[in-house]
């Protein structure tokens, strides 16, 4: 019999706590409010990277005042046991207790993930509410993972909610709970800034309407490539900033294909 110390001896502890929040952050009021008085089970933020999904999650994770459990997900959770391990710890490390879900991974049985499992809806059935955050499910391969999840989500107990950051849609019975108005989902073009959110983004920096138009056009939204361009601007004398933006705009696509392979790659974890 492993004790719970040995379960989970091998599990970073930073997994457990969002990332560290941006001071410059810029407040994205609409989607945490979808977020905030979301009732449905599960709540997918599906993007590709640079969308700012981690960001998202970790703003609401500052801003919620009830229980929630935060998991970076990693490869290594790609095995059924440690998944489910994983997601314990997120949940005792939020205060929340899993007695039978405990119980039936220390046991000597021959199939504990499957009891564990099942245990550990039925310590999720008393109050309060809970969220538990996911973020990096696209680091999930492992169907068994998925049909471990998805079991989790069509039976979660009311008042508790799924909320995962992904870069690609997970193979979870989303047709089903969208059916059934289970599912929020926040896709890439409602990650997207907005006008209004792009230019009060760039308001430190002095670009005229036409500027902003430009940047509009040429970046449609994508969070990543605003956060690239603003610390260039940054480090650009402040009459020469409207050619820079006219220099970018007649790269178009070459530039963007760069900042996305070579530059985002290296991005921390909040601009993702």
């Amino acid at each position: 019999m492993e004790s719970e110390r040995d379960l989970w001896s091998w599990l970073v502890p930073t997994r457990l706590h969002p990332p560290r929040l941006r001071d410059d952050l810029l407040p994205r009021v609409q989607l945490l409010e979808k977020l905030t008085c979301s009732q449905e089970k599960l709540a997918l933020i599906s993007a590709p990277a640079g969308y700012g999904k981690t960001t998202l999650l970790s703003t609401f994770a500052a801003h919620w005042k009830e229980p929630l459990a935060w998991l970076s997900l990693q490869q290594e959770d790609n095995d059924p046991s440690r998944f489910l391990i994983s997601l314990l710890a997120a949940l005792l490390e939020a205060g929340w207790s899993c007695p039978g879900a405990m119980a039936a991974l220390e046991s000597e049985s021959s199939a504990p993930f499957p009891q564990a499992l099942h245990a550990l809806i039925r310590d999720l059935s008393h109050p309060p509410s809970l969220v538990l955050a996911l973020d990096d499910l696209h680091l999930i391969g492992e169907q068994a993972v998925f049909k471990a999840l998805g079991y989790l989500v069509e039976h979660l107990p009311q008042g508790k909610r799924l909320i995962v950051g992904t870069r690609e849609d997970p193979p979870l019975p989303l047709p089903r709970l969208r059916g059934r108005g289970e599912l929020l989902e926040l896709r890439a073009a409602k990650l997207r800034f907005s006008r209004e959110e792009t230019a009060r983004f760039f308001s430190g920096l002095g670009l005229s309407p036409a500027d902003l138009e430009l940047l509009n056009r040429q970046v449609e939204g994508w969070p990543a490539g605003l956060r690239l361009i603003a610390g260039a601007l940054e480090r650009t004398p402040p009459l020469r900033r409207s050619a820079f933006i006219r220099d970018l705009v007649r790269l178009q696509g070459p530039v963007f294909e760069y900042l996305a392979q070579e530059v985002l790659e290296n991005f921390p974890p909040d601009l993702q």
